[in-house]
Order: structure tokens, then sequence, then C-alpha cells
């Protein structure tokens, strides 16, 4: 019951936060109807640089890319090999940090 009432992004200040991304048809979608693929997406499948409505980062994780987070002009990936007995990563968004879980800060530095 408590995943059925769970929301599938969240939209605050500069950020849309989602499981594993967008697809590029979907970054100029008001309102946003994420789908089952948007929990599968590889970054190859997406479009990095633009940001959701030209004006959100999107915050994702689902796909490791290396033990430091991925920063983009329009992208944040998060997930930093915990699935494979690595770390996990969280991302604050009042600090735009992201958080490792041995205690390592990366700051996301791009303008907003």
């Amino acid at each position: 019951q408590l995943i059925s009432r769970c929301k599938p992004f969240i939209q605050r200040d500069a950020f849309l936060v989602v499981h594993a991304g967008l697809l590029p048809e979907q970054l100029y979608q008001d309102p946003l109807h994420i789908q089952e693929r948007n929990f599968f997406l590889r970054p190859e499948q997406m479009e990095l640089r633009r940001r959701y409505l030209d004006r959100y980062i999107v915050v994702a994780g689902h796909t490791y890319l290396g033990d430091s987070p991925t920063f983009t002009e329009g992208y944040v990936n998060i997930d930093l090999g915990a699935g494979y007995g690595k770390r996990l990563g969280a991302f604050c968004l009042e600090e735009r940090t992201v958080i490792r879980s041995d205690g390592a800060l990366f700051k996301y530095n791009q303008s907003i």
C-alpha cells in the first residue's frame, strides 16, 4: 500500500528527481507522465545536457557510472554502485550536494 501512494517524481527548486531519468520526448512534456521505461532508462537513451522544461535539472540513479556522481548541465547521476557492493549516493537538494555513504561530499557547481 505504501508503494501505491508514492509519487513517481519530485519537482523542487531547480530539480526534477526521478528514478532513472527522462526520455528525450519527455523533456517538454507538461504535465509529466512517467512511464515504466522511466524506471529502467540508461544514460545513452537520454539527452543529458537538456533540462526538463528548460529549467529543471534531472536527478536520477539506476545506472552506475562511477565512484563519483556525474554532473552535466541537465543531469545529475547519483548511482554510486551500491547494487554492486560499492557506495550509496544521496542528493541534498538544499545544499546541492551529493553525499556518498563513506562521507565524501560532491558539490553540484553548474549554474542554475
